[in-house]
């Protein structure tokens, strides 16, 4: 029963996107309307590659969240907790949610006190989009074991992302204010098995 189940299930993924390449493909598809990703519509499904997430509804074209696997949304002054690296680094979880973005971005994030100063150096990388979402983002609150005296638990801070184009021009900017939570490892867990990694509640995806 389990083969079958994995057999079925690899098939309704074949034809969902033989049916998106088509749909592509359809001389019809000439960008004259349709459903945006994050809503849930046929783009979500063939504009780009799904997310094991699922779809997110954005309340903007760009929005700044949280989380380690998947986009979780973040309101202002909301708890969030410090993570401690196993080398020494201790930073928050940030994500983005983009509906008009490229698939491919250069994402910086950085964590930062009530007064604009981040507490570390901004990272930057670049990233595939999936169902307009990415997540697990570093926003540094140290690079080493000492942490800034105005990063203690309870202290106000915020997150700050910027998302380019990979070639540098700043599509989305956004800063959301949080405070900051106690202090937890980072375990760095990950399920191997692409079938069930990655989902909402379960483990990330080791590759």
């Amino acid at each position: 029963m389990a083969g079958r189940s994995t057999t079925t299930r690899l098939a309704g993924l074949y034809l969902l996107l033989s049916s998106c390449a088509l749909s592509e493909n359809d001389p019809r598809n000439d960008g004259g309307g349709g459903s945006s990703a994050v809503d849930g519509g046929a783009n979500a499904a063939c504009g780009e590659t799904p997310s094991p997430c699922g779809q997110v509804r954005a309340s903007a074209s760009f929005e700044l969240g949280t989380g380690e696997v998947c986009f979780e949304p973040l309101r202002a002054g909301q708890v969030v907790p410090r993570v401690s690296g196993p080398q020494g680094g201790v930073h928050l979880w940030a994500a983005i949610l983009c509906e008009d973005c490229p698939s491919e971005l250069r994402v910086s994030v950085a964590a930062r006190g009530p007064d604009g100063v981040p507490f570390a150096l901004a990272g930057e990388r670049v990233v595939t989009l999936h169902s307009n979402q990415a997540a697990g983002f570093y926003a540094l609150l140290a690079d080493g074991i000492d942490l800034p005296p105005n990063a203690s638990e309870g202290a106000p801070a915020e997150i700050y992302v910027e998302a380019k184009g990979l070639n540098g021009q700043l599509l989305h900017a956004g800063t959301t204010p949080v405070t900051l939570g106690p202090l937890v490892p980072w375990l760095n867990q990950c399920d191997p098995d692409p079938m069930s990694c990655g989902q909402p509640q379960a483990l990330k995806c080791c590759n």
